[in-house]
């Protein structure tokens, strides 16, 4: 597996997963229904996001396949990497897929000098909370419809 940055070159390729996740499973995905904090993303946005050059989205890869991508954007008022997406194919999941996603990002952090990479999700996504935890996030905050988590980078 490796880890890929999405630039102009290959990220059609990202696009096309994408669409194939909103159409076959996008319940199992951050775009769910059930995520009470941003249940309103549509498709077109995040391809815009895609398209755009506010955010870095990355991708893993086995071969040409796409396994899970996140979108990162930095907050330089927190000194931080902020990740707006994270998202594996329900198939890979549990085969470390996430965990090498968010490692990347710690790396990417650290070499930019970020204290932390934050996230939120919502309160209902079991799975992704504990997932989130076993990699080093901590609760910040939590309310009826969002989950604040945050990770240290370095020591």
């Amino acid at each position: 597996m490796q880890i890929v940055e999405c630039n102009s070159t290959n990220c059609e390729k990202l696009v096309a997963f994408v669409e194939e996740m909103f159409s076959s499973w996008r319940d199992k995905s951050s775009m769910s229904s059930k995520n009470t904090c941003c249940c309103s993303r549509t498709k077109e946005e995040l391809i815009s996001k895609i398209r755009g050059d506010q955010s870095v989205f990355y991708y893993a890869a086995d071969g040409d396949r796409i396994l899970g991508f996140m979108c990162t954007e930095n907050d330089s008022e927190k000194n931080s990497m902020y990740v707006s997406y994270i998202n594996v194919l329900p198939e890979e999941r549990g085969k470390n897929v996430f965990r090498n996603l968010l490692d990347h990002a710690s790396a990417v952090a650290a070499g930019r000098n970020n204290e932390f990479i934050r996230l939120d999700t919502w309160p209902g996504n079991e799975n992704a909370l504990k997932a989130f935890e076993k990699t080093g996030f901590i609760v910040e905050h939590s309310c009826s419809c969002t989950v604040k988590l945050y990770k240290k980078i370095g020591n």
